[in-house]
């Protein structure tokens, strides 16, 4: 039948597309920031830097330790009724490399543009809204994709992170 992994791969869609949205969310601002900001670069290398060193494990059980709080009602239903945990999780595990194509797209921006928008009054967000964006828009989905693709395919971190009764692909093969 075709549909004998439908929940897996239900579950799996919706953890790649809630991690790559926010990982999105996040990657191409501080990177933008990164450009022209001190304290924004050494933010998004330092989590780059640690999402790349660390284990999956580490991440997830450092997780689950600080949601696993039985005396906090909230903290305990984020953490054993959500995907908020195995979210936070891969977030952590993709944002290195969503980071990285970010700051690639953005910095392939020239700056001669970004100078006569700023002569004509534009600030730095109408900058990242009408100049940036429209350009680096292919190497955005690309960001999207990677961060969806290493979310999916995740392991080492999901299978300690997800709550009872969710089962993804990859979580699913292994079990095979």
């Amino acid at each position: 039948s075709t549909l004998t992994h439908a929940e897996e791969f239900g579950w799996s869609t919706a953890l790649g597309q809630l991690t790559a949205i926010s990982v999105l969310l996040v990657s191409v601002p501080l990177a933008w920031l990164a450009r022209r900001n001190r304290w924004a670069a050494v933010l998004g290398w330092t989590g780059t830097l640690l999402g790349l060193a660390i284990p999956g494990p580490i991440i997830a059980l450092s997780l689950g330790r600080l949601f696993n709080q039985p005396n906090s009602d909230w903290l305990f239903y984020f953490y054993d009724r959500t995907l908020v945990l195995p979210w936070m999780a891969l977030m952590i595990r993709s944002f290195p490399f969503a980071f990285l194509v970010a700051t690639f797209a953005v910095r392939r921006i020239p700056s001669h543009l970004l100078d006569a928008a700023a002569i004509d009054g534009a600030g730095r967000s109408a900058q990242l809204r009408y100049i940036v964006l429209p350009q680096i828009g292919a190497l955005i989905a690309g960001v999207w994709v990677v961060a969806f693709a290493i979310a999916v395919g995740d392991l080492s971190a999901s299978i300690l992170a997800v709550p009872p009764g969710v089962t993804t692909v990859a979580i699913r093969i292994f079990n095979l």
